[in-house]
């Protein structure tokens, strides 16, 4: 089985399944690792790694690129194309004995601000992150360093890049005939850097500074070999590959390959397209010189002028960032905003401005404090700017999300701040008690879940869709009810209406019929008997009787009857009466008492009938309303005691949960929502 190796000492490693962090052995170094174990990735990891540290880092950025086109979210790859960029090379500490980083190919451009890192950081998980930022800030105290000491060394015109040592330790041919080229440059008036002669004054220091200022500031580089290998040497080509990275945005630098003893066809791929010089031929180094006098002409050497490698052409922003701070000291906000904005309207990747404006969103004068907060302060688009810019708050957020997660814990107030609550303490998992915090949360989670499900449960129980047998007894009701409501819209309230005073608007008629009938019979019965006197009585007797009757039911029943109404009544009675009989006696002129008897008869029997027909029709009716309301009672009844049970049921759910009562009514309205 394939074993990680310490990028540090090439130890092996003893990986925990599943971490992304871990501990050498040998050196004791904190280390990432790749997120899992699979022989054909551990084995390019390991060889990748094995190149880098042998400072051969353009061979072991093409392995690293090859895992990255095969795990495109794998942190480590990214980070060792970061190192490879940077150069860095783990070297152990003189004081403490521990591996240190040391830059061999510094850069001008910020470890923060390199695509290759914001990747390694996006796709890293938090253990990871901590120890990648650590390494980073750590790289990038180093290039300050670097690019401080480099920004006060005198420009060079021409750069020297050859082998100095051979493998016993001799001097090669290279350094000799690299020397000839240097004394013949120097003589004309040319800055030349030449390592031995150039750096013999900073023995025991780290060459990088130098080199670096060298490389950026150098327009022509020779690049001196007598082999294939020596051009191939680790430093040879950690010098001529930056340079052709160089010249890739610059084009008025120029690479001038110098070969001696070998084909030209044997020299590196790089060199290929470029016009290289034969050092062995008669006249090299006149036409050498006379090459190079065309690319800087005479009196335009640097021969001491002023250093022009600049870290940055960006403006001093000092005086407006510390005007700032002394906003934010005094409480003044908003004028502290205004001012960081000014520095960035200057410099637009000054993190302390970003830091300025993240103490003014969060009303705190110093960065300690954002620490105190109870926010998620690693939120802000203030904070990601200023940790993207090398300003390390990972202690401040994390302190401050941890405060958020307490927070939310305590109050307990809803499901969704509890999930919120867990979701930070995963985050700060390795930040004081959070694994304890973390635990409790989800407690408090499981028994809301539990207690949430409860609810469903009975708000399910109690619905109307479902099988229990006073759900279905609920659905006629309401159906029931619903069908009342359209067919007669009118009728609402909770009292049955009573039927008798309708019944007797329609039963008025029934009188009248009587007293036509008994009219005609009576009228009938004087043609045909000697009694006309008495029948005659009675015929004009029952229409007054039965206007009577039918008036006082008809005032009755609209409920407007009095002493003076029935005068009225009364009054209207002999009205009819008398116009009945003068009627009658005019028409018995025409078509005889006898006709005239039978047409009163029928009338009589006509206006019965139409009295019983509407009588019917208007029960039926009646019923109807009469079961609505009852059915609607007993609804209103049914549903009170559904209501009652289900709160009951409710209130027995919740009864022994140790929950504030915020979270009982979240969980109450979630269920209430979801039940279905």
């Amino acid at each position: 089985m394939a074993i990680f190796k310490c990028k540090m000492c090439n130890g092996n490693l003893n990986v925990i399944e599943g971490n992304t962090v871990c501990e050498c052995d040998y050196c004791g170094t904190q280390q990432t690792v790749p997120s899992d174990s699979g022989e054909k990735k551990v084995n390019l990891f390991n060889r990748a790694n094995r190149l880098r540290s042998d400072c051969e880092f353009d061979k072991a950025a093409g392995i690293y690129e090859n895992i990255v086109a095969e795990f495109p979210e794998e942190a480590e790859a990214f980070w060792g194309l970061c190192l490879c960029k940077f150069g860095i090379e783990y070297v152990d500490d003189p004081a403490t004995g521990k591996k240190v980083p040391t830059c061999r190919r510094t850069a001008f451009d910020s470890i923060f601000d390199d695509a290759d890192f914001e990747r390694a950081c996006s796709c890293a998980d938090s253990t990871a992150l901590t120890v990648y930022r650590a390494e980073a800030k750590e790289i990038d105290r180093l290039q300050k360093g670097i690019l401080e000491i480099a920004r006060n060394e005198e420009p060079f015109d021409i750069f020297i890049s050859y082998k100095e040592t051979s493998e016993d330790g001799q001097r090669t041919k290279d350094s000799v005939l690299a020397q000839d080229i240097y004394d013949e440059l120097t003589a004309k008036g040319y800055k030349v850097f030449f390592s031995r002669i150039t750096l013999e004054d900073i023995l025991g220091k780290d060459y990088e500074p130098y080199i670096f200022a060298a490389l950026n500031s150098a327009k022509i580089m020779l690049a001196v070999g007598t082999s294939f290998e020596h051009f191939n040497a680790v430093w040879v080509k950690n010098e001529w590959s930056r340079f052709l990275a160089l010249m890739k945005n610059d084009r008025s630098r120029t690479l001038i390959p110098c070969y001696c003893d070998i084909d030209p066809y044997d020299m590196p791929a790089e060199f290929k397209h470029l016009q290289g010089q034969d050092m062995s031929k008669v006249g090299f180094l006149q036409d050498l010189v006379r090459g190079i006098g065309k690319i800087i002409p005479k009196g335009s050497a640097q021969g001491g002028a002023p250093t022009v490698v600049q870290v940055s052409g960006r403006q001093a922003v000092g005086p407006l960032l510390e005007r700032a701070f002394m906003f934010l000291g005094s409480n003044e906000w908003e004028n502290a905003d205004q001012y960081c904005e000014k520095v960035l309207d200057l410099d637009p990747k000054c993190g302390r401005a970003y830091l300025g404006k993240l103490l003014s969103e969060f009303n705190c004068r110093r960065e300690e404090e954002l620490g105190n907060l109870s926010i998620d302060i690693t939120a802000s688009s203030n904070y990601k700017n200023a940790v993207h810019f090398g300003i390390d708050l990972e202690e401040q957020g994390t302190k401050a999300v941890y405060n958020s997660a307490c927070k939310l814990l305590a109050e307990c107030g809803s499901y969704e701040s509890l999930a919120q609550a867990k979701k930070y303490f995963e985050r700060v998992a390795r930040y004081g008690d959070s694994t304890e915090k973390l635990e409790e949360c989800a407690e408090k989670l499981a028994e809301a879940d539990e207690l949430t499900e409860s609810f469903r449960d009975i708000f399910r129980s109690y619905d109307a869709s479902t099988e229990r047998t006073n759900a279905m007894a609920l659905n006629k009701v309401l159906d029931a009810s619903e069908g009342i409501k359209k067919t007669y819209p009118n009728f609402s309230g909770d009292e049955v209406p009573q039927p008798w005073r309708p019944t007797l608007l329609n039963v008025w008629l029934i009188p009248l019929g009587i007293g036509l009938i008994a009219f005609g019979i009576c009228a009938l019965l004087a043609e045909r008997t000697s009694d006309n006197l008495v029948l005659s009585l009675i015929a004009l007797a029952s229409p007054f009787v039965s206007a009577l009757i039918a008036g006082i039911a008809n005032s009755v029943a609209r409920d407007c009857f009095s002493g003076g109404y029935f005068g009225g009544i009364v009054a209207l009675s002999i009205g009819y009466t008398v116009g009945l009989g003068i009627l009658m006696s005019i028409v018995e002129k025409k078509i005889g008492a006898d006709m005239t008897s039978c047409w009163l008869i029928a009338a009589g029997l006509l206006l019965i009938a139409i009295a019983a027909l509407t009588i019917a029709l208007y029960c039926g009716k009646s019923s109807k309303i009469r079961h609505y309301f009852r059915d609607n009672k007993r609804l209103n009844k049914l549903l009170d005691e559904m209501r009652d049970a289900r709160e009951n049921d409710i209130s027995e759910a919740f009864a022994n949960k140790k929950m504030t009562k915020e979270l009982i009514n979240d969980c109450l309205s979630i269920a209430q929502k979801s039940y279905k």
